[in-house]
């Protein structure tokens, strides 16, 4: 631990935040309105709260007393993040393990997973690393290996599909600046999973509306409303193709609420069966928070 870490956990920062994990029943998810919210219910990981947050939820697997669910974990010590595999107690919606599957010396988010028959595989967000990868999940050690080099470009919270025979992946590529890089959307083909890809598409967005927020499921692609303030809240796309080209259409908007628990943003969600799981946002210290922004001129 450097310096600037160890003041950073002894003095708060008023800009401190932690993101939170929460599951709703599929049914009560309504596009476009903020009330659904409160029917979301937040995992309890009190125990682990003193050592970072847990963000970017993707289900491994659900049963009658357990959740499983891939994640990024944030360690202040650390100042960066590595992903683990999260068991909640499905009952009482309690965080009871946490195993680390893979950590870096560079930053590791959005374990998004693919299915290939019995084998599971993670292509995490590590754009530090200047590529995207994909690891085979091995359960007997809950660890991430054989990682592959997909496309060696820095991409941010890429989502892998399969399309009839061939293999997409949808994509932005992380360039100078904050916000630019969420209107460009690229998007890559292969015959083959583990490559090589090539760029066919790009779709151009006048807004910062393009940064995955999920897997894609049935043509629906979930995608980060970056306008303002970074994952603001989640945009789903119908997605059109023609077999050639491909085409978006917006059919709804999975909205925070701000007035309630971790209401700030909302930047991932993903469904299993009956479930859905979304990360919620909060600052540590609201009001002192919202004196700093004002006093600097800071967006929310």
């Amino acid at each position: 631990m450097n310096i600037k870490q160890i003041f950073k956990q002894l003095i708060p920062s008023p800009l401190d935040y932690a993101y939170h994990i929460g599951f709703c029943d599929k049914s009560k998810v309504k596009y476009n309105t903020i009330e659904w919210y409160d029917n979301v219910s937040w995992v309890d990981t009190s125990k682990y709260d003193s050592e970072g947050w847990f963000a970017d939820p993707f289900f491994l697997s659900i049963d009658k007393d357990r959740i499983m669910i891939f994640a990024e974990e944030y360690v202040y010590r650390e100042g960066k993040g590595r992903l683990v595999k999260m068991t909640i107690d499905r009952n009482a919606n309690k965080l009871i393990d946490v195993e680390t599957i893979l950590s870096l010396p560079t930053h590791l988010s959005y374990p998004a997973i693919f299915r290939d028959g019995n084998k599971i595989y993670v292509y995490p967000e590590n754009s530090q690393s200047g590529a995207l990868k994909i690891y085979e999940y091995d359960s007997h050690h809950s660890k991430l290996v054989n990682p592959v080099v997909l496309i060696d470009k820095p991409l941010l919270d890429s989502q892998l599909v399969k399309i009839n025979e061939d293999y997409y992946i949808f994509a932005v590529e992380n360039i100078e600046g904050w916000w630019e890089e969420t209107q460009t959307l690229k998007i890559y083909r292969s015959k083959q999973l583990m490559g090589p890809y090539e760029e066919i598409q790009i779709i151009k967005n006048s807004k910062n509306e393009e940064r995955g927020a999920g897997l894609i499921e049935d043509f629906i692609r979930p995608a980060q409303c970056c306008e303002g303030r970074y994952g603001r809240e989640t945009i789903l796309y119908k997605l059109l193709f023609d077999g050639v080209c491909f085409k978006e259409e917006e059919i709804g908007r999975i909205l925070p609420n701000e007035k309630r628990k971790y209401g700030a943003v909302l930047h991932t969600y993903n469904t299993m069966g009956d479930l859905v799981v979304i990360d919620g946002y909060a600052d540590k210290y609201p009001v002192l928070s919202k004196v700093y922004k004002k006093i600097r001129g800071i967006k929310q």
